[in-house]
């Protein structure tokens, strides 16, 4: 009874363990299936798919569409109309689509199926102090990697020709970087060499062989390069853009170094591998950053203009403009997503409602010919007639924009009154104005139709654009622009020269040289291309991560075939050297037996011979018994 009652009470203990150990495995299972490489190939196959079709989405869609209906889409429509390419261009016809995951679906899978790798396949391989140690460096690797990251976007960053960061008191110029290049490239120079000759001693060249070589390799490779840089002197210095490219890869490739020292201190061998994932890892990290975080705009001057704001080609918007302060306009803006044929649009900020007659997401305009109907019968364009125009795709060779174009019809807001049908387009014509109300009490507003703006705390003059084209040709070599920068926020006043490739940097944006243009009207004018991306240093940190993985890697790989070859080789040279023998040894092993053979067969054959029958023969028995003579 005893027996059983411990038996029921360890079945009872029990009981719940099994219950644990089913959730664990459970849990194991689907970490597995998350980790498969098999779904990795899948993942990546969908990926393919996916570019091959947003590739073909831009015979009519232009790159930005394409961008955010594919490639930033939980669930991308395709359209069976990209495939019209292998049928002619006849069929299939436009609105038949199928769902298919999109590129912010493939990339969250992508993320967890590396991650739930890492957790079920990578292994810790220290233990104790190392891997405290070892875990320790991994975090500060990251933290140095934010920070590199994070600095890069300062909001007091104005980035001039020869410094790398001014306004935040850095004085590090690119000539001090570029001899600090050169310490640097000496010293991992001599530090190649002492490896070489530590490892060429007599006690480790025979087990160090494969990592001597290496390291007499890179001494050969960058004593030429070092003696050719200190030879020639300041003579092939790097220019100002590729010294700032050189410092935010020297930037990253520290943060890569010390992430490399904890995953080898961590993970052993598979550093470079863990490392590689790393740097992938912050790849999709830097493309979701770039969703939800990035912006572009241009902003267009003419030579003695100044403007405060910056445009967003992609986006459109209606604007009633009030200009009677003297100081400042009083601006309603209307978004372009509102703007819908047959809409009125009304609202207690706009002093009339307005109607959307006709609307042309891309359009073109021209002079009223005969016969053609006239759409709008007020304001200063009702010469010309607006028409529509296939919108943009990314496989234009001009490479332009969409231009929308509008109808509105203006309602007083009281009596409902039809005060005029206007022609409003973001291409080059004249800006309507509008009179409402009555002497004494009459106001006047302008109405226009534009790319959405952006303002700004600061505002840039242009003082002076320039063309330089190649000798003796039309082609343009280079676009400059002298501008006056004033930000009284930041206590900024000064002049900037900018040029093709090298922009300027200023409160987190980036204004890079994009276009040079003559306009009859009102003379030459300069676009800048503005991009505000703070994580704009994450690509160049993690190539360098990257890089830094796959280079270990390597080196682990190669060095683990050599060594083993050289073991292979070394026990067989061995094996060989056991068998050598002395000359003499070698010869009377092989002839002693052949020897004896043929003495013992001589021998035989001497004993074999009978006796010749001679009276001149003597019995030997009876030689004591010759006579005396």
């Amino acid at each position: 009874m005893a027996s059983n009652t411990r038996e029921d009470k360890t079945f009872e203990a029990e009981q719940p363990a099994a219950n644990t150990s089913w959730f664990v495995d459970a849990v194991l299972q689907t970490l597995a299936a998350l980790a498969s490489l098999k779904l990795t190939v899948f993942l990546f196959s969908l990926s393919l798919f996916l570019v091959f079709t947003g590739t073909l989405a831009q015979q009519y869609q232009d790159i930005w569409g394409v961008v955010n209906g594919y490639f930033r889409a939980t669930v991308a429509w395709i359209d069976f109309r990209v495939f019209s390419i292998f049928f002619g261009g006849g069929w299939p016809k436009e609105g038949l689509r199928f769902p298919f995951p999109g590129g912010i679906t493939i990339g969250v899978a992508l993320f967890i199926n590396l991650m739930t790798a890492h957790l079920v396949r990578f292994r810790l391989q220290a233990r104790g102090l190392r891997l405290v140690v070892g875990l320790a460096v991994v975090l500060l690797g990251a933290a140095i990697t934010a920070l590199v990251v994070s600095t890069g976007s300062l909001d007091q960053m104005v980035s001039l020709n020869d410094s790398v960061i001014a306004k935040t008191g850095a004085t590090l110029k690119w000539q001090a970087l570029w001899i600090a290049v050169k310490i640097g490239l000496f010293l991992v120079t001599l530090a190649s060499a002492g490896i070489a000759a530590y490892l060429f001693s007599a006690r480790r060249q025979h087990h160090r062989r494969a990592e001597m070589w290496i390291a007499a390799g890179v001494t050969l490779i960058l004593t030429p390069l070092l003696v050719w840089i200190m030879w020639r002197g300041n003579e092939y210095v790097l220019g100002d853009s590729s010294m700032r490219i050189l410092w935010q890869l020297l930037q990253g490739q520290f943060a890569a170094l010390v992430l490399l020292a904890g995953c080898v201190l961590a993970f052993k061998r598979r550093a470079g591998i863990v490392l590689i994932h790393a740097g992938v890892a912050l790849v999709m990290i830097n493309e979701f950053v770039v969703y939800t975080m990035h912006t572009e705009a241009m902003m267009t001057l003419y030579e003695g203009q100044a403007v405060n704001y910056v445009q967003d080609i992609r986006s459109f918007e209606l604007a009633v403009i009030d200009p009677s302060d003297d100081k400042e306009d009083r601006v309603v803006v209307v978004p372009g997503s509102r703007l819908v044929i047959g809409q009125t649009i009304s609202d207690d900020r706009l002093p009339f409602d307005i109607k959307v007659t006709e609307f042309f997401k891309n359009s073109g305009v021209r002079r009223l010919a005969r016969g053609d109907p006239r759409l709008a019968d007020a304001g200063v364009n009702q010469a010309w007639i607006a028409e529509g125009k296939r919108a943009t795709a990314g496989t234009d060779k001009d490479s332009t924009v969409d231009h929308p174009s509008a109808y509105v019809q203006l309602l007083d807001k009281d009596s409902g009154k039809d005060l005029g049908t206007y022609l409003l387009t973001t291409l080059a014509l004249d800006v309507d104005e509008i009179t409402v109300g009555q002497k004494p009490d009459e106001q006047k507003y302008r109405i226009e139709l534009r790319f959405k703006r952006i303002y700004k705390t600061y505002s840039i003059a242009l003082k002076d654009v320039r063309q330089d084209n190649y000798v003796g040709t039309s082609m343009a070599q280079n676009y400059s622009s002298d501008i006056r920068l004033v930000d009284p926020t930041r206590g900024v006043d000064e002049e900037v020269h900018i040029w093709m490739n090298n922009p300027l940097r200023f409160a987190g944006e980036t204004f890079y040289q994009a276009n040079f243009d003559v306009d009859r009207g009102q003379g030459e004018l300069t676009q800048f291309q503005v991009v505000s991306n703070a994580g704009w240093m994450i690509p160049y940190v993690a190539c360098m991560i990257v890089g830094t993985g796959l280079l270990t890697q390597f080196v682990v790989v190669l060095l683990r075939f050599l060594n083993r070859r050289e073991q292979e080789e070394s026990a067989l040279i061995e094996a060989q050297l056991a068998d050598v023998q002395p000359v003499w040894r070698r010869l009377l092993d092989r002839w002693f037996p052949w020897g004896l053979a043929l003495l013992a067969g001589g021998t035989f054959a001497l004993l074999a011979i009978p006796p010749r029958a001679s009276s001149d023969r003597m019995n030997i028995h009876e030689f004591g018994k010759l006579p005396v003579m």
